[in-house]
């Protein structure tokens, strides 16, 4: 396991930029955060951070604040059994595991609003991610989602919950089903922090497979506008990342399916994620869902936040 460990932490390294400064070295990244284990670009996950947002809903000339959407990063030692108190119990030595999530609690007229999505990222091979969507509000539902090795190949499982053959009231889970995936493939929640990536190595683009249910889609990350924008955190200078997600070559996606790809909130197409041009925090993020015969437009922005990089700082407005 620690060979393995090791081994995909060198590939993690590789397409990082380099430079005189050292920037995207794989010192500059451990100094940022949690190095998830990976190829392709870098992904670096903040050790102790917190999130808060409120968040809007558009449609047409009319708009509502809907509630609150925090998000949350944390590392800890790994332990391999809640039932057992060594850390590393077992586990790697010395291993560590990375927890992410994003709660959205709300209410708009007759719908109400309770989503968690939670990414766990654990030193081992199976499952070395899992991302777990719950809905608790109106809709009711789950799914899951691991990513790892098995018998040497990268695979994926999904699974989602029914309330068919369940007793009333309640659902229980289908059996999962399982696919190939290329080495890089990532979750919705950490593709997100790949806009970090973008910011920090100093890059115009990145792309890269994400899994959404058990189709692979190939996302780019785009580097737009920059201005300074005033938030219910602050006046920030950011930076307009476009998430732009679009079939990976090979996969078999029909036409209806190509627009049933969904981001973070349910959003739809293309999605605007405003960052932090120093350190690539999230400050704003603006996106479409569809509900129904309508389109709302959705708008997060940051009013609160606690154990962000030091770079991360108010300017003046």
């Amino acid at each position: 396991m620690r060979i393995l460990s090791l081994l995909l932490l060198g590939l993690a390294t590789q397409g990082m930029r380099t430079d005189d400064a050292g920037r995207g070295t794989l010192e500059a990244a451990s100094a940022r955060g949690f190095i998830v284990p990976r190829p392709g670009p870098v992904l670096v996950l903040p050790r102790d951070e917190t999130l808060v947002y409120d968040a809007r809903i558009e449609l047409g000339p009319f708009s509502a604040n809907v509630g609150t959407v925090t998000q949350r990063s944390k590392v800890e030692p790994y332990q391999s059994s809640l039932l057992l108190n060594s850390p590393d119990a077992g586990g790697e030595a010395g291993g560590e595991t990375a927890h992410v999530s994003i709660r959205a609690k709300g209410r708009y007229t007759f719908y109400k609003m309770d989503s968690l999505i939670e990414t766990r990222i654990l030193p081992q091979e199976w499952p070395q991610v899992t991302y777990r969507m719950v809905s608790r509000g109106t809709e009711k539902r789950r799914r899951e989602i691991k990513l790892g090795q098995q018998e040497g190949s990268p695979r994926a499982s999904y699974r989602k919950d029914t309330s068919d053959g369940a007793p009333r009231g309640t659902r229980i889970w289908r059996e999962p089903a399982y696919r190939e995936i290329p080495a890089d493939t990532v979750d919705i929640l950490s593709s997100v922090f790949l806009a970090r990536t973008l910011i920090e190595d100093g890059v115009d683009q990145l792309s890269f497979p994400m899994i959404d249910k058990l189709q692979i889609w190939q996302v780019t990350l785009r580097r737009g506008r920059e201005q300074k924008m005033k938030l219910p955190a602050g006046t920030f200078d950011v930076v307009e990342v476009i998430i732009q997600p679009t079939p990976r070559p090979g996969e078999e996606i029909d036409e209806k399916n190509k627009k049933k790809f969904e981001g973070l909130f349910g959003m739809r197409g293309e999605v605007h994620l405003w960052v932090d041009e120093k350190s690539g925090v999230p400050v704003r993020i603006q996106g479409e869902i569809p509900a129904g015969i309508v389109t709302l437009g959705i708008d997060v922005k940051l009013k609160g936040f606690s154990g962000t990089p030091s770079s991360f700082s108010r300017v003046k407005s």
